[in-house]
């Protein structure tokens, strides 16, 4: 068990910030992080890649587990169990060697297996949730216990329990076909979204994207202190540089504000604030 105190904000998420966590407690195994999840309950905040985070600004006592070191891969055939820890880019790169197809549509997200099961992450009209087999869980009565289909995930809304491990069903393909799948999917996110650092997508898409709500509301662009609107995708807020999280929600309401005016459409945020998982 790794413990460390006082970890800024710019070593936790992809957006950064001026957040400072207390304490960061990193568990070497899926043993002891079982067990710190238990004693610590509702104290704890369960850290995955921090690809949809934001760490309010100042001093946050919430301890963060860190699931990190929680990054092991096993296949098995057409099956992978992989760690709830384990990064989204490291399993698609594992699946490319063993001519495994399936996660090409999350390429280029920077995301842990656990979070993305969480949110049922997705693109390309493509969700994770299809792909699991079976999940191991640590459920609110602190049992560790095994979930099998169906599953009753919906559009970003996906495992609740604590994700331990998962088991994914993928089919076999021939590295070409595999190698053609994610040059065109990374092709696809680099003309459409903005490099830099952000959580991805601010908000959940309703109705038509919210990206072209925000986008005809006049808000791309829009900047409060070193966070912006894009200007290449309204659904993108992105750290320009000393970004604090006070200037990101500062701009999530302004775009909710202004959308529900012109549009009363409510736009539904896809990040997580830490202190509200």
């Amino acid at each position: 068990m790794i413990i460390s105190k006082n970890v800024e904000a710019n070593r936790l998420s992809t957006y950064g910030g001026k957040g400072v966590v207390k304490t960061l407690v990193i568990p070497e195994n899926k043993e002891e992080f079982v067990d710190v999840i238990r004693d610590k309950g509702d104290d704890a905040f369960i850290l995955g890649g921090g690809s949809n985070l934001i760490i309010p600004d100042g001093e946050n006592t919430k301890t963060v587990v860190s699931t990190k070191c929680l990054n092991h891969i096993e296949f098995d055939g057409d099956r992978v169990r992989v760690d709830g820890g384990a990064r989204v880019s490291s399993l698609i790169k594992e699946c490319r060697l063993k001519g495994l197809t399936g996660l090409e549509f999350l390429v280029g997200v920077p995301a842990s297996i656990g979070g993305a099961v969480k949110m049922n992450a997705g693109a390309f009209k493509c969700e994770i949730g299809s792909l699991i087999a079976e999940i191991t869980v640590l459920s609110a009565d602190g049992d560790v216990k095994t979930l099998f289909p169906p599953f009753l995930f919906s559009y970003r809304k996906g495992c609740r329990d604590v994700v331990v491990d998962v088991t994914l069903s993928l089919k076999p393909a021939d590295t070409k076909h595999i190698d053609n799948l994610l040059k065109h999917n990374l092709e696809v996110r680099h003309s459409t979204q903005p490099r830099g650092r952000s959580v991805g997508c601010t908000f959940k898409n309703v109705g038509l994207s919210a990206g072209y709500y925000i986008e005809k509301a006049g808000l791309k662009g829009e900047r409060v202190g070193g966070a912006e609107i894009s200007t290449l995708h309204g659904n993108f807020i992105v750290n320009r540089g000393e970004g604090s999280a006070t200037d990101f929600l500062t701009l999530v309401e302004r775009a909710k504000m202004r959308v529900e005016e012109l549009f009363q459409i409510t736009l539904e945020e896809e990040f997580i604030l830490l202190g509200e998982q």
